[in-house]
């Protein structure tokens, strides 16, 4: 290291959560033929209730970085009480609300097909990005029934058919681009992440309540530079605790 040589540290609050799985004495019993069919079919059991508890934690990881893009974390685990709180850190300049900020204060919302223009929104709202964040966003987050929304949109069809007969891609018509299921991966440049999870939440109640990941209302757009770090991109997990 030199006089310049900069040390940075970082501190991380672990997202903690507890799940179980019962193993009856059946199953068990099962384990204890080894080389029989009767020992492989409890060893499905096990597998199955594992992968039931690794598809539970990918789910847990899913909502927090969901909420992280909404504005912060306020999750506490019900089986073991410890609390996962984290602000993002977005500042507030950087919310916006089609139809009353700038600079989509003249727009329309989005439910509008006919008058909206999502495409010119987000050509603007990633100007803004640019200029006041010096970083380019990448990806845009929304959720499935939006993208539906979206297809409808009279700007939105004029870029993917640009007159009646429904002329091949040229141009600016490449700004909306589709999947094979018909809806848009790419709206000015930038990649659509869809998010359409839904899970279920106990309420105050016991009552198992369903909830969308994502609402239909909200839209996202970050990017995967960091203009500090170059070379480095964001997003980086660390699963640091384990519990047998």
């Amino acid at each position: 290291l030199n006089t310049f040589a900069k040390a940075n540290s970082f501190s991380f609050q672990a997202a903690y959560f507890r799940r179980g799985q019962f193993i009856d004495q059946d199953t068990i019993n099962y384990l204890r033929a080894p080389g029989s069919m009767t020992q492989e079919y409890g060893m499905d059991l096990v597998q199955e209730q594992m992968q039931e508890l690794l598809d539970q934690g990918n789910m847990m990881f899913s909502v927090l970085r969901a909420k992280l893009f909404l504005g912060g974390i306020d999750y506490t685990d019900p089986e073991t009480g410890v609390q996962v709180y984290a602000v993002s850190g977005i500042p507030a300049g950087n919310f916006y609300t089609v139809g009353t900020s700038s600079p989509v204060a003249s727009s329309s919302v989005w439910s509008d097909i006919t008058n909206a223009t999502p495409v010119s929104d987000v050509q603007k709202l990633m100007f803004v990005a640019r200029l006041e964040g010096k970083n380019t966003p990448t990806h845009i987050v929304m959720n499935g029934s939006l993208l539906h929304l979206l297809m409808q949109n009279k700007e939105v069809r004029s870029y993917i058919h640009p007159d009646a007969t429904g002329a091949a891609l040229t141009g600016l018509s490449n700004l909306v681009q589709l999947g094979p299921d018909g809806l848009p991966t790419r709206i000015a440049g930038l990649e659509v992440v869809r998010m359409d999870t839904v899970y279920d939440e106990i309420d105050g109640s016991g009552n198992l309540v369903r909830q969308y990941l994502w609402p239909v209302n909200k839209v996202v757009m970050f990017s995967m530079n960091n203009p500090d770090l170059p070379g480095q991109i964001l997003g980086n997990t660390f699963l640091t605790k384990g519990e047998h």
